[in-house]
């Protein structure tokens, strides 16, 4: 897992081919106007996909992993809380899905916060929950979460 400021991102570009699609994207593009949806940047080696929702409460039950993806996520507006955890700290609570390249699991983990200007890289090693409020009460989050093949 890696946390940082989108000032020191090509730092990463080394790491894998697909992190300078990703942060040469963002350098180029006024991200703010794009819509929730999809958007593909080099075929399903390298795409995009931007949400907005509200934040919710921690749970155990709510923690995810991803086997042939990593994940750079980054908030456009708002701010939340993502848990981080090393895979094998957390119990699996229900089989892989290949089609959705899910892994959901069960768990405790350190909280870590993320607001623009900031990203996080979470590798398939990394299980997070994301969208977790900052505070008491839920709030609106846009963000943009890109899925890099391994």
């Amino acid at each position: 897992m890696i946390l940082d400021s989108i000032s020191n991102a090509q730092i990463y570009y080394p790491i894998h081919f697909g992190f300078s699609t990703v942060f040469e994207f963002l350098g180029s593009n006024d991200v703010t106007c794009l819509e929730d949806g999809k958007y593909e940047l080099d075929g399903d080696d390298v795409f995009l996909i931007t949400t907005t929702y509200q934040t919710k409460k921690f749970i155990q039950d709510g923690w995810e992993s991803h086997r042939r993806y990593i994940d750079i996520q980054l908030i456009l507006e708002g701010e939340e809380i993502i848990y981080y955890s090393p895979l094998d700290s957390l119990k699996e609570t229900d089989s892989y899905s290949i089609e959705k390249d899910y892994l959901k699991l069960r768990g405790e983990g350190v909280p870590l916060v993320l607001k623009p200007g900031n990203f996080m890289i979470l590798f398939p090693a990394d299980g997070h929950q994301p969208g977790i409020q900052t505070g008491t009460d839920a709030l609106p989050v846009k963000k943009m979460v890109f899925k890099v093949k391994v």
